[in-house]
């Protein structure tokens, strides 16, 4: 080491560690980060799931439209 706290080859410089700093206390949320990104987590979890179940319910309808349409065409011949 030269007498820095930074390790050779890194950027030793005041802006970079106030921005890093700043990242931190922004993913710790005053404390309750784990909290506020859980539920974010959670949250998207549930968006992404109610999406998947939404368009197989809409694949199904549509399936089952289409047999019920087939079946009316053949009873009609």
């Amino acid at each position: 080491m030269n007498g820095s706290a930074t390790p050779p080859g890194w950027p030793n410089c005041r802006r970079c560690n106030d921005e890093l700093g700043q990242r931190r206390r922004v993913l710790r949320h005053g404390g309750y980060g784990l909290y506020v990104w859980g539920s974010f987590g959670v949250t998207a979890a549930a968006l992404l799931i109610e999406v998947v179940l939404v368009r197989q319910r809409f694949s199904a309808v549509r399936r089952s439209l289409r047999r019920e349409l087939a079946a009316d065409r053949d009873t009609q011949d």
